[in-house]
């Protein structure tokens, strides 16, 4: 902007700085009406020139973060139809019957779940086992069908990584749905305990976040089918991942993971407006 005055600024003072030349030789022409006739035609063209010059560069401008802001929704809109995060390294553990042990545990209500940071986990390690990265574990209790205190204990741990190419910088688990075993039990909704609690933290493309959920029950028939040999656990969770510029992607993911340690995933989106 600055430029363009200076610019324009000379440009209209090289007639004056001219005719002033000229004028030290006997020619004084700031005397006929027909230079100020001219001079004003001169003046309003550069000054039109000026502005059209000034609007180019900032429609210019307008035009590369329309362009650039474009390209992120396109980048975000194809993502949605792919999976936004991954869930990766699934392990699960035989059935916890230490009944004094899960009684010391505080439950979150029936059907519901709960999510809270509990301990560090730590990364690789050099100079005599010198911590080189650590990372928050985060533990889900899924609390299936205990009134007060369950009797037992089955505990799966994941991670889920950001394979987007869009910063996230927040999960929200809406609901955890068990699946259930035909003649034995009915699938199970547990629905987050605080509305809105969640992972509140910047991830960027492959960050990841480390799970450990533990699902407390009474029942033995779940027990049962949970701790077959040819059996495991089987859940879907529904996230909501709300970009850092406030886009959410709804986005369920289901797990099927035997107690031999076979894993199968599988991805889709959900309507958040069919939940509520």
């Amino acid at each position: 902007m600055i430029w363009i005055i200076v610019v324009t600024t000379l440009i209209l003072l090289l007639p004056i700085i001219g005719i002033g030349v000229v004028s030290k030789f006997g020619m004084n022409l700031f005397e006929e009406p027909e230079f100020w006739y001219s001079y004003m035609s001169y003046f309003g063209a550069v000054v039109l020139g000026a502005i059209a010059v000034w609007q180019n560069k900032n429609a210019q401008k307008v035009n590369e973060k329309l362009t650039k802001e474009n390209n992120n929704l396109q980048k975000i809109m194809v993502q949605k139809m792919l999976p936004i995060v991954k869930v990766e390294s699934v392990k699960t553990l035989c059935t916890n019957t230490n009944t004094n042990k899960i009684s010391k545990t505080k439950l979150p209500s029936k059907n519901s779940y709960s999510l809270a940071i509990v301990q560090k986990i730590h990364l690789g390690a050099q100079n005599n086992d010198a911590i080189q990265d650590s990372r928050d574990l985060r533990v889900i209790k899924v609390n299936v069908d205990a009134d007060d205190n369950a009797l037992f204990e089955k505990e799966v741990t994941f991670s889920i990584n950001n394979i987007s190419d869009t910063f996230i910088r927040h999960i929200e688990i809406e609901k955890i749905e068990i699946s259930g075993y035909k003649g034995a039990f009915e699938y199970v909704v547990c629905n987050n305990e605080i509305k809105g609690n969640g992972i509140s933290e910047l991830l960027s493309f492959s960050d990841t976040v480390n799970f450990k959920m533990k699902f407390f029950f009474n029942d033995k028939q779940k027990k049962e089918c949970w701790d077959n040999i040819l059996g495991g656990i089987a859940f879907t969770i529904y996230l909501t991942s709300t970009s850092i510029n406030g886009i959410k992607f709804n986005e369920y993911i289901y797990i099927d993971v035997s107690n031999e340690g076979v894993c199968k995933t599988s991805y889709g989106e959900w309507d958040l407006q069919e939940y509520k």
